[in-house]
């Protein structure tokens, strides 16, 4: 089994501050919003199939196909989960999971 993690802040409900504070006291104010922390995972089991590929070294696409098609969820669609449930920001969910980045920039 393969686990990649990061840890979002989580926010605390009922809260409606700013969302860009102006100044330092909307800063600490914005910084009380979150309670803790929440766990963002991307759980690869290693299933015969995978297995296989792995000891074939065959390339990232086609192990990444196996992955999504065996039912792991990427990094970016667990915090996306997270944030819908209310349980994270955007931002949070960003800063854990960025989107990747493009080869040709």
């Amino acid at each position: 089994m393969c686990i990649v993690r990061g840890a979002a802040r989580v926010q605390a409900q009922d809260c409606d501050a700013p969302a860009s504070p102006s100044d330092f006291a909307a800063g600490l104010i914005r910084l009380a919003l979150y309670i803790g922390r929440i766990g963002i995972y991307e759980i690869l089991l290693m299933s015969p199939a995978m297995r296989r590929l792995v000891d074939a070294k065959a390339d990232l696409a086609k192990m990444r196909e196996l992955a999504y098609k065996e039912g792991m969820k990427p990094l970016r669609i667990s915090a996306a989960m997270k944030v819908a449930a209310g349980l994270t920001t955007i931002e949070e969910a960003i800063k854990v999971a960025p989107p990747p980045q493009r080869e040709n920039d």
